[in-house]
C-alpha cells in the first residue's frame, strides 16, 4: 500500500502521520494529484486526485472534489490543513511525544492559529523563543526572537523545495524534539542555500505591477522557488503571481488570490488550483503571450 503525498510540509506531515497509523510506503509526487501509479487501496493526502475513478482513501483540504456520485474514492475532507486532519484522525495511534510534529504542517500551510492547545501542552519547547537575528549597532545589540513553533516548517520546506523528500522525512522521523530539526546542521545549510537562491531569483526577476497584482518572472533550474518568491513579495495589500520561466511552475499568494483565480479562468493555458491565499499551477505558454493577454484581461 502506498501513501501519495503533496510535496510540501503539510503533505509530508500528513503522510508521516498516516504511515504511523496504517503503514505503507510514502510516495511524494511532483505533480499535484498524480495518480499514474495508483493501485486500489492506496492512500492520498493533501491533494485532490486527478482521476476521480481511483479506489482508495483520500484525506484532503483542497476544494472542488467531485461529488460522491462522481468519484469512487472515499474522501475525508475538512477546511483545515491536511496534517491537522490526519492528526485528529490518528492521534490515538500517534505517540503523544510526536504530536508536536503537526506544527510543521500547520505552520507550513500558513495557519498557525489552528494549532490545538493540547499540542502546545504536549511539548512546552514549542512556546520557547529562540534568537533568529542579531546585529551590533552603535554599541547596542539588536536581537530578534521567534517562538520555536514558527521555526519548524522552514527546514523541512528547504529540503522539499530541492526535491530531497526522503531526507526531509528521515529528519521528521528521527527528531525527538523541535530543536533536533531547527538545529540540524544539514537543514541549516539547506535553508541558507534556498534563501540565497531566492534572493538571486528576485534580484534578477522581471516584475510587472498591475495595481493590485504583481507578476514576478524569475528563473530557477533546480529549486522549487515560486511559492517562496511569491510569499516573500506578497503583503497585506499585495497579491503576487510568481512564475518560473524555466518550467512554467507558478504560485499565487495574497488576499486577492481567489479573485484572480476567477479572472484567469479565461486563459486556457494557465492552470491554477489550491486554497484561498495559497495557490499553485503552471503556465503552458510563453510569458510574453500571458503578459499581453493580462493587459487586456485586467
Amino acid at each position: 500500500m502506498k501513501i501519495f503525498a503533496h510535496h510540501d510540509p503539510d503533505g509530508l506531515i500528513s503522510a508521516y502521520f498516516t504511515k504511523k497509523a496504517v503503514g505503507g510506503d510514502i510516495v511524494v509526487v511532483e505533480e499535484f494529484g498524480d495518480t499514474s501509479k495508483w493501485q486500489k487501496g492506496d492512500y492520498m493526502v493533501d491533494m485532490r486526485p486527478k482521476d476521480p475513478k481511483i479506489e482508495g482513501q483520500v484525506i484532503d483540504h483542497h476544494p472542488n472534489h467531485p461529488t460522491i456520485v462522481e468519484r469512487k474514492y472515499n474522501l475525508i475532507w475538512d477546511n483545515v490543513p491536511a496534517s491537522l486532519i490526519c492528526w485528529r484522525l490518528y492521534k490515538d495511534k500517534i505517540p503523544k511525544d510526536e504530536w508536536w510534529k503537526v506544527v510543521i504542517g500547520v505552520v507550513g500551510d500558513g495557519q498557525a492559529n489552528l494549532i490545538p492547545a493540547e499540542v502546545f501542552e504536549s511539548n512546552k519547547m514549542l512556546l520557547q523563543n529562540l534568537k533568529t537575528y542579531s546585529r551590533l549597532s552603535y554599541g547596542d545589540w539588536k536581537i530578534s526572537y521567534y517562538p520555536v513553533y514558527l521555526l519548524l516548517s522552514s527546514p523541512i520546506n528547504a529540503f522539499a523545495r530541492c526535491g530531497e523528500y526522503r531526507t526531509a522525512l528521515n529528519l521528521i522521523e528521527k527528531a525527538k524534539s523541535p530543536l533536533d530539526i531547527i538545529e540540524n546542521k544539514e537543514a541549516i545549510a539547506k535553508k541558507s542555500e534556498v534563501a540565497k537562491a531566492c534572493e538571486s531569483a528576485i534580484d534578477n526577476a522581471r516584475i510587472y505591477d498591475f495595481t493590485n497584482l504583481k507578476v514576478v518572472l524569475f528563473r530557477s533550474e533546480n529549486i522549487r522557488l515560486s511559492g517562496y518568491v511569491a510569499s516573500k513579495l506578497a503583503g497585506q495589500s499585495n497579491t503576487v503571481l510568481a512564475i518560473n520561466e524555466v518550467n512554467g511552475h507558478l504560485s499565487l499568494r495574497g488576499d486577492l488570490s481567489l479573485y484572480y483565480k476567477e479572472k484567469f479562468k479565461k486563459l486556457k493555458y494557465l492552470e491554477l488550483d489550491g486554497h484561498p491565499g495559497f495557490m499553485g499551477g503552471r503556465l503552458k505558454t510563453d510569458t510574453s503571450v500571458f503578459l499581453n493577454d493580462l493587459v487586456e484581461l485586467l
